[in-house]
């Protein structure tokens, strides 16, 4: 018992699937600063596409880009799967 009140103390994000879509959101302080970090990381990618990527060669900093967000993006929802809980 003691254990699953631990858990939900330690619950970062809540996951819900209905109508075979999935959502899911930041419960406490720790799932706030993992999705603003993970924004933030888009939003610095996309600068140094603008400053830097362009100026190199188009194709590296859309690359640079796409792989920022996907690798935030994939951290984001890979922590809300581990640290979430699936409210039905």
């Amino acid at each position: 018992m003691l254990d699953r009140e631990n858990e939900r103390d330690d619950t970062w994000f809540v996951c819900s699937r209905s109508a075979g879509r999935v959502s899911a959101a930041p419960v406490n302080a720790k799932g706030w600063v993992v999705f603003f970090l993970s924004v933030c990381g888009a939003i610095v990618a996309g600068l140094i596409l603008a400053r830097y990527g362009f100026s190199l060669h188009p194709v590296v900093g859309v690359v640079l880009l796409i792989a920022t967000i996907l690798i935030g993006a994939g951290l984001t929802i890979g922590l809300a799967v581990v640290k979430g809980r699936r409210v039905d």
